[in-house]
């Protein structure tokens, strides 16, 4: 759990990378034979998973993942292979939305179960090969949240408002508005966006911000030298968004309905000493209401149970 310090450095001065440890960064190998084909198996299953709980339209996001680490897996194979080599950029982001809809299927469709059946007509948008990418992208976030506080151990349930989805916290149950951030400029409409859907269904709960944009201006496979590495950068880098903007957030909502703010972070990394390419994510709280606040506790509750899992 993340409290605000006036006097911490800026985000940007926080993010800021050693010019040789960059460099080296960018001259490591990337993704191998191993990860396509780990990528690949995450997808076909992932398909394999939706399609047993509803019936999937022949063109999708998946199924074009799926394809891209097939095509991969024959270069690998045989550089002669009569395939189009994927840009780099595309091969990120496919890995990047393959292990989430790998997460998400697992924990939310699962054959012969009540949830699947809300669940899994919302995965398919999150695979729609009409929808435009951000739109998707903000989807597959929004479910990936729902996933992994089922895999946290909270009990979630559907919420007949806009909200994306409601969970038991200590014999409570709170609304869980999320929202996808790109671009630094945008950080107010969205907190805005999902303050407004937690008054508007007046309920009281939690705003969840997906901020990788923010704090992953390499846009490259960051290098490390462990697993453990990997999940304290991601997590200093996602508390340094929560240091700087949690007071001019809480300026900007109504704390009877926006309680907490959760920001979540997921980047690519690549273990160097196994490599070991991996997808890791971090997600950290901070409060909106002071710790006399009867909210608080069950608030820090929540925080242990979900930080457990990145």
């Amino acid at each position: 759990m993340t409290t605000t310090n006036q006097d911490s450095s800026p985000l940007k001065s926080l993010l800021a990378l050693d010019a040789a440890q960059a460099k080296k960064a960018l001259d490591q190998p990337t993704f191998n034979r191993q990860d396509f084909g780990r990528l690949h198996e995450m997808a076909s299953l992932a398909l394999e998973r939706l399609g047993a709980v509803c019936e999937i339209p022949e063109t999708n996001r998946l199924r074009h993942c799926e394809k891209i680490f097939a095509d991969l897996l024959a270069l690998a194979d045989d550089p002669e292979a009569q395939v189009v080599r994927p840009r780099e950029g595309e091969v990120y982001n496919a890995g990047l939305e393959t292990g989430q809809l790998a997460q998400l299927t697992e924990a939310l469709a699962k054959p012969g179960t009540k949830a699947a059946t809300y669940w899994g007509p919302r995965i398919l948008k999150a695979i729609d090969a009409k929808a435009d990418p951000q739109t998707l992208q903000d989807r597959r976030f929004r479910l990936q949240f729902i996933a992994m506080c089922a895999q946290a151990g909270v009990r979630i349930e559907p919420s007949e408002s806009e909200l994306d989805g409601e969970a038991d916290l200590s014999k409570w149950r709170i609304g869980l508005a999320c929202k996808r951030i790109e671009a630094e400029n945008l950080i107010e409409a969205a907190v805005s966006s999902t303050a407004g859907r937690l008054q508007r269904a007046m309920k009281p709960g939690l705003i969840v911000l997906e901020v990788s944009g923010l704090v992953w201006p390499e846009r490259r496979i960051l290098a490390v030298d462990s697993d453990l590495t990997a999940a304290r950068e991601i997590h200093r880098r996602t508390d340094a968004f929560l240091i700087e903007q949690t007071e001019a957030i809480a300026r900007m909502v109504d704390p009877s309905f926006a309680f907490g703010v959760l920001a979540a972070a997921t980047i690519p990394t690549l273990n160097v000493s196994s490599k070991h390419v991996a997808f890791s994510s971090s997600f950290r709280i901070a409060s909106l209401v002071g710790d006399t606040d009867p909210r608080y506790g069950r608030l820090v509750s929540f925080a242990r149970k979900f930080e457990a899992l990145s």
